[in-house]
């Protein structure tokens, strides 16, 4: 059990890490400096969105568990 739950907090951290990666990447393509960069992310991870950006895209990876799992059951 808590090696599942161990497993469970990384893919988390991981999927979390991923999206304040691809904000930092967007920031920078509209032409923001490292310093705005930090601003805007520290202030994004502070928010919902961020947050909710985390649990849907936790959730769309459950989803793909969940159809994997009843796809191997059918055959």
């Amino acid at each position: 059990m808590c090696d599942n739950l161990r497993k469970s907090e990384q893919v988390v951290s991981d999927v979390a890490a991923t999206i304040v990666i691809d904000y930092a990447e967007e920031l920078k393509k509209c032409g923001k400096n490292k310093e705005q960069i930090r601003l805007e992310v520290a202030k994004f991870i502070a928010s919902p969105r961020f947050l909710e950006a985390v649990k849907q895209k936790v959730d769309e990876y459950i989803a793909k568990f969940d159809d994997s799992e009843k796809l191997v059951r059918l055959h």
